[in-house]
């Protein structure tokens, strides 16, 4: 499994297209500050376009603190966007989804995931 470290994350996040791409899992570890999002496919917006390989990967955010987490399960949860800004040391990761209307999404259509973070890997699945 490659993992791949992302340099500026910030830049990474604010131009790369999770728009739609769905998740499968999100986990937090408070104790080692780290969050994980895990996707079937993270280039799924590109999919058609020259080139496209299909990518099942973890994003693994690292030193991660200040969690804020609006979602009750992943029932055909799927990134809306995402954006990050640095604030002083760290960076700030907002994550608004489409809740895709699944069993438990409360009738509701969008939640959210919002943390501060300092690095950013992708490790392949």
């Amino acid at each position: 499994m490659a993992t791949e470290k992302i340099d500026k994350p910030e830049d990474f996040i604010n131009s790369f297209s999770f728009h739609d791409v769905s998740l499968d899992r999100i986990s937090i570890d408070f104790d080692s500050q780290t969050a994980k999002l895990a996707t079937p496919d993270m280039n799924w917006n590109y999919e058609g376009s020259h080139g496209y390989v299909k990518r099942p990967c973890r994003l693994i955010f690292g030193g991660t603190t200040a969690y804020f987490i609006d979602v009750v399960d992943l029932d055909g949860v799927r990134i809306g966007d995402i954006s990050a800004n640095i604030m002083g040391d760290l960076i700030s990761a907002n994550i608004n989804l489409n809740l895709g209307g699944g069993s438990s999404s409360w009738g509701r259509d969008h939640g959210s995931i919002s943390f501060m973070f300092k690095t950013l890997e992708i490790a392949d699945m």
